[in-house]
């Protein structure tokens, strides 16, 4: 991406998202960098996004981490893309050649997919758009993963959200 990044969350991986919206492959942002994103002071070295789990965003998406010289450990899902239902609730990892880590591609279905999409927030950006998951949505998945930093994730979300509440009673 051309130009400064202002955003806390890794370079090389917001190359690919453009990508992955360019090449039409339906996402949204999840984790550390779509709390970020929603302007909570939280940096991450990847990017979580949730993709569908159909046969042909799967297919696009192996098809543009090879030609981004992009691997993944996870091989074997290859294998199941033609069963969408085995997909659910699989994750891949997608690095560089050096081992970087750049982006974590959650799949769920689509019914799942698509309710979490209704609740997206949407930011454009002069080069692409792309949705970040609800905090509402990424306090439930906080909850779920329910790591140490998960926990704080989720105080700095209610913060957030209170903030935003006290602000909209002043004004």
């Amino acid at each position: 991406m051309a130009g400064r990044n202002i955003l806390s969350v890794p370079e090389a991986g917001l190359i690919i998202l453009k990508e992955l919206a360019k090449g039409k492959i339906p996402f949204i942002i999840v984790g550390g960098a779509a709390i970020a994103l929603h302007g909570i002071p939280r940096s991450t070295l990847d990017i979580d996004i949730i993709v569908p789990a159909e046969k042909d965003t799967t297919a696009k998406l192996f098809l543009l981490a090879a030609d981004k010289s992009l691997l993944s450990r996870d091989k074997y899902i290859v294998n199941i893309i033609d069963k969408p239902y085995l997909l659910i609730g699989q994750w891949i990892t997608l690095e560089d050649k050096d081992g970087r880590e750049f982006i974590d591609v959650f799949f769920e279905s689509e019914k799942e997919f698509n309710r979490l999409l209704k609740r997206a927030k949407r930011i454009k950006t002069k080069q692409f758009s792309f949705y970040v998951a609800s905090l509402d949505d990424l306090q439930v998945m906080k909850k779920v993963s329910g790591r140490p930093i998960d926990f704080a994730d989720i105080a700095l979300i209610k913060e957030k959200k209170k903030l935003t509440l006290m602000r909209r009673v002043i004004l």
